[in-house]
């Protein structure tokens, strides 16, 4: 009967001739399952000194080509291989001249503690990146040792100093890790600052931009509207007789001002500014069409068509809140002209809300 084996694929068994041994870790797998065609398991069969490999190791076997990051931990690794065998060779040296003071069973004891302790200095010499600096440290010390074995100090005070050195090392590796983690820290923390700023920055420009765009929309908004001042109104009426009233009056005006017959269809809404008082409240007229409104404008000269009961009412533009600080501060300076103005000659505020100006105009001689 043939030899069976199970395959780690699928835990099955088959024959041993059909089955593909790894030869670095032992891996048992049929030739199917290693994905292999049915002539090149032939082919391995009849190849003598062939050595076959999974993937597994394959893949093991790619970390310590050239320039891999194995590679270059070989490197280091060798390196320290180079400084250890710097060590052994002195410690050797040592325990020449310590033999003429120990007896056989001391030495092999004391050689055994050195082989200790340079074990467990060389785990932690794989961690430390500046060599160089490290031989230097660990020749200082072995010049320290071979002081004392000239004085013929007893194995006791070699013990604390090699501990010593031990404990250097140690320290020496916190420090250096320290150092660089700290550095790594405060880059990763200088960035931080710096994006943060211009976050920072870019929230700023935003709440500057939206505020600028609602300003422009608020001023867009009102430039359909105009406010009429001075219309009286009746505080006896309830609101739709006021605003019928309203109505009529504002068809009167416009009709007056425009010098022909006005449709109220061309108005959107209109409505009394404020609560009712004894003060006459100002009147804001939306209108269909812009053109309209500034038509409207550029005719204030016609208000003196009015009739009589509407005489003594002004118009002026719906402006925002910076824009009647900007015409109050030019009328004030409009006033201060004309009281400097030695001639017949008197100062209006006159324009669009976001290109007021102040004009000089003759005055009248009745």
């Amino acid at each position: 009967m043939a030899s069976k084996n199970k395959c780690t694929a699928y835990a099955g068994t088959v024959p041993m001739k059909e089955m593909l041994h790894c030869k670095f870790c032992e891996l048992v797998i049929h030739w199917k399952c290693a994905s292999i065609s049915e002539q090149t398991m032939k082919d391995i069969q009849q190849c003598t000194g062939l050595i076959w490999c999974c993937n597994g190791c394959v893949g093991q076997m790619e970390a310590f080509k050239p320039g891999s990051q194995l590679s270059v931990m070989g490197g280091d690794t060798k390196t320290i291989h180079e400084s250890n065998a710097v060590i052994i060779n002195q410690i050797k040296d040592l325990g020449e001249k310590f033999n003429k003071t120990l007896v056989n069973d001391d030495l092999n004891l004391a050689m055994k503690n050195l082989e200790s302790k340079i074990t467990m200095l060389q785990d932690e010499l794989k961690n430390i990146k500046n060599i160089q600096n490290c031989n230097n440290v660990i020749s200082g010390q072995i010049k320290e040792i071979k002081t004392i074995l000239d004085k013929k100090i007893t194995e006791d005070i070699l013990d604390k100093k090699i501990n010593s050195l031990h404990d250097g090392l140690r320290k020496s590796y916190s420090d250096a890790v320290k150092d660089v983690v700290g550095k790594k820290v405060e880059t990763v923390n200088n960035e931080v600052m710096s994006i943060n700023d211009g976050i920072k920055a870019l929230k700023e420009v935003v709440i500057s931009t939206k505020k600028t765009i609602q300003l422009y929309s608020e001023v867009e908004e009102r430039s359909f509207n105009f406010i009429i001042f001075k219309l009286k109104e009746s505080n006896n009426l309830n609101f739709n007789d006021s605003k019928k009233e309203d109505d009529d009056k504002i068809m009167r005006i416009l009709g007056a001002i425009t010098d022909e017959k006005f449709d109220m269809s061309n108005v959107v809404k209109h409505y009394r500014l404020g609560k009712r008082s004894d003060n006459v409240r100002p009147l804001l007229v939306r209108l269909k069409p812009k053109v309209l409104k500034n038509l409207i404008m550029e005719s204030l000269n016609n208000l003196k068509n009015l009739d009589d009961d509407l005489k003594g009412i002004g118009i002026g533009h719906d402006m925002t809140k910076d824009q009647k600080i900007k015409c109050k501060e030019l009328m004030n300076l409009a006033r201060e002209k004309e009281a400097a103005d030695k001639e017949d000659f008197v100062y209006r505020v006159r324009g669009e809300p976001g290109n007021l100006r102040i004009i000089r105009i003759k005055k009248r001689l009745h």
